[in-house]
């Protein structure tokens, strides 16, 4: 029996309604070609057409039957945030009305739109993971007090084997993709190591609200939203090592900023603040340079104007 592929967007269509024209499903797009260095003019698009791939999210059915869930788990039962979260946050904050309470999940909503993109999912490389293995079982071999103990036991041949075996425990021929979506898996259900000490981290940093109030201006967003800035002030598309900066515009008019504290030591630690046009410039500017192929708007003629003369990223 065929299974009906299904299109996930790892740019959700609720995130992105609030770069639409009047936040329905109308988007002007912008190509990066990187042949000739430059981006296409906008055009139109629908955000169904937008940012998705087949089944991206699913685990295996063997997976998934053998803990009595759906393959479709990851995308029926997580990002939350989808469900109301930036909607009211956005309305708060145009309202004037957010307070500190309401940005408690800002983290967790951060993780989760960039963790769900595929620039994320291009740090799962099978090959590596399988050299990371065989260093590590290398190194156990050489540990002579514990293959001393081991040749007491059994042969150097009985010996290799049991390594064969328990290596091929470890390794499961898995996909990019497979190991990405297990990833998220872990992730939604609170097995994720590493992303419970990222989140751990980020819960101390301080955040920072920007609003543009000029009916002219606006953020764009990307095929991967948000950015990070590091020590060294480079840009990066996601970065915790070494960061000091973390921006993602949320809507046209709003965006939020997590401060390392060490770098953000005269910041309050929940702020609200006017956008200027020069900090406007710097964070289209670090869209820009963040997103993978394409970026978005909704206004033509000021994307147009950003994107007209530039070359390269």
């Amino acid at each position: 029996m065929s299974v009906k592929k299904e299109n996930q967007h790892f740019l959700p269509r609720a995130f992105l309604k609030h770069f639409c024209i009047d936040r329905r499903s109308e988007i002007y797009e912008s190509k990066f070609i990187g042949s000739n260095q430059k981006w296409l003019k906008p055009i139109s698009k629908h955000t169904n057409s937008i940012s998705y791939s087949e089944d991206i999210y699913n685990v295996s059915l063997e997976f998934a039957k053998k803990n009595g869930i759906s393959s479709e788990f990851v995308e029926r039962n997580s990002f939350w945030y989808e469900k109301g979260y930036m909607d009211e946050l956005i309305s708060k904050v145009e309202n004037d009305t957010v307070q500190q309470s309401d940005i408690e999940k800002l983290p967790d909503f951060y993780l989760s739109m960039i963790s769900r993109n595929p620039v994320f999912m291009n740090g799962f490389d099978p090959a590596k993971t399988d050299h990371l293995l065989d260093e590590q079982l290398a190194n156990l071999q050489k540990e002579s007090k514990w293959v001393k103990k081991m040749a007491r036991l059994t042969s150097n041949k009985k010996l290799n084997k049991w390594f064969a075996v328990l290596r091929s425990k470890f390794v499961v021929e898995q996909t990019q993709e497979q190991m990405y979506s297990m990833s998220m898996y872990k992730q939604y259900t609170g097995q994720s190591a590493a992303y419970k000490e990222i989140m751990d981290e980020i819960q101390g940093y301080k955040v920072m609200i920007g609003r543009i109030r000029n009916d002219n201006h606006f953020f764009l967003t990307s095929d991967s939203p948000g950015f990070s800035v590091c020590r060294d002030s480079k840009i990066y598309p996601l970065k915790f090592k070494d960061d000091a900066f973390h921006y993602m515009p949320i809507s046209s008019k709003v965006m939020v900023a997590l401060l390392h504290p060490v770098y953000s030591f005269d910041a309050p630690q929940f702020s609200v603040v006017d956008v200027t046009l020069e900090t406007l410039n710097y964070i289209n500017d670090g869209t820009i340079k963040a997103s993978s192929e394409y970026v978005y708007c909704e206004n033509k003629e000021f994307l147009f104007e950003i994107l007209a003369n530039r070359r390269g990223k």
